[in-house]
């Protein structure tokens, strides 16, 4: 079938190609096969005579009848004077022409088994060829696959080596990966960690933006209220001095009390949460001094003029230096820590 089936499609090819050529070939048979007028005129021409012919032939025919019913008068005439003799030979002659007619047509079909066989045999042959080089190819073939075997066989043990080896590594492999998978566990839940110590961190770098922004808002408050207060004082000539003995006396005690709250606050703290106490501790007198704004004293140029006003200009510079500074360099926990302790403090 192997051998057979490129064949057939050869001829399926080719057949193929023959049946495009005679398609294409159609349309101009069909213009040659239409009849011109010459053709008509021959064809009618030679019906003619076939009619003429047809006629000539049943003449001949009845003729040729005719002539057979003479034919067998005179061979029964034959047959008659010649006697019983003439026709037992005559039946001889029957038989041997019968035989020798079967003969002849057994010899016709010996003759045609014969050259069946002679071309049966040639066809044998060719098979036998074929087959004799088919299975030296098919021998070639095997021992060919047989040394593939062999090899293939070697390389399965090499391959189940390796396999083994490389079963080996992998054990080593996910041993390590699994450590690795370990450390980066850890590493995760360090970096959560680290996420929510930096949440807090911006939480509290927020509140500290808020608590300096407020501090400015105080700081511009307490310039508009001495502005305030040189203009009063240039309104009014008198002074009450009772007045400002008070404020002394109540500002000496907001003092005295901040330096309590210092001191106990100091022993707990470390020095970098000291320098936020003081920045904080100045938050008492001065919510004081904001819910008392009704009752601040009117100072006369006489009291005012103890202040130099570029000295304190240039305090007030230094201390916002060390605000910025202090905002760069703070450290939260140590706010977070002195927060809790003011509650208590204020509480208390």
């Amino acid at each position: 079938m192997k051998v057979e089936l490129p064949k057939l499609g050869v001829e399926i090819d080719g057949c193929d190609t023959t049946r495009e050529e005679l398609t294409s070939r159609i349309p101009e048979l069909r213009e040659q096969s239409k009849m011109s007028s010459e053709d008509t005129k021959k064809l009618r021409h030679l019906n003619i005579n076939v009619q003429k012919c047809k006629s000539d032939m049943a003449a001949c025919v009845s003729r040729a009848s005719k002539l057979e019913v003479e034919v067998t008068k005179l061979q029964k005439a034959i047959l008659d004077a010649g006697g019983t003799n003439l026709k037992r030979q005559q039946k001889v002659c029957e038989k041997i022409e019968g035989k020798l007619n079967n003969v002849k047509k057994e010899l016709s079909e010996a003759q045609v088994t014969l050259k069946t066989s002679k071309s049966a045999t040639k066809k044998a042959e060719k098979a036998r060829d074929a087959a004799s080089a088919e299975l030296e190819y098919s021998e070639k073939k095997v021992n060919k696959l047989i040394d593939e075997f062999n090899i293939l066989e070697t390389n399965m043990e090499q391959a189940k080596e390796a396999f083994e080896n490389a079963k080996a590594v992998e054990k080593e492999k996910k041993q390590y990966l699994d450590e690795i998978n370990k450390e980066n566990e850890e590493l995760i839940k360090s970096q959560s960690m680290s996420k929510g110590a930096e949440a807090d961190l911006v939480a509290k770098i927020e509140s500290i933006d808020k608590a300096l922004k407020a501090l400015e808002r105080q700081s511009q408050h307490y310039e508009d209220e001495i502005s305030k207060l040189h203009k009063a004082e240039e309104q009014d000539e008198e002074y009450d001095y009772s007045d400002d003995e008070d404020e002394d006396e109540e500002k000496e005690s907001q003092e005295k009390n901040t330096e309590e709250g210092d001191i106990s606050m100091s022993s707990k703290e470390n020095a970098g949460q000291n320098v936020m106490e003081e920045i904080e501790s100045n938050k008492i007198p001065q919510m004081k001094l904001r819910s008392n704004q009704s009752s601040l004293p009117l100072l006369p140029i006489s009291a005012l003029e103890q202040y130099d006003e570029r000295e304190i200009k240039e305090s007030i510079k230094v201390l916002e230096e060390e605000k910025e500074v202090m905002a760069s360099n703070a450290n939260m926990t140590a706010i977070a820590e002195y927060r809790k302790k003011e509650a208590d403090y204020l509480a208390r």
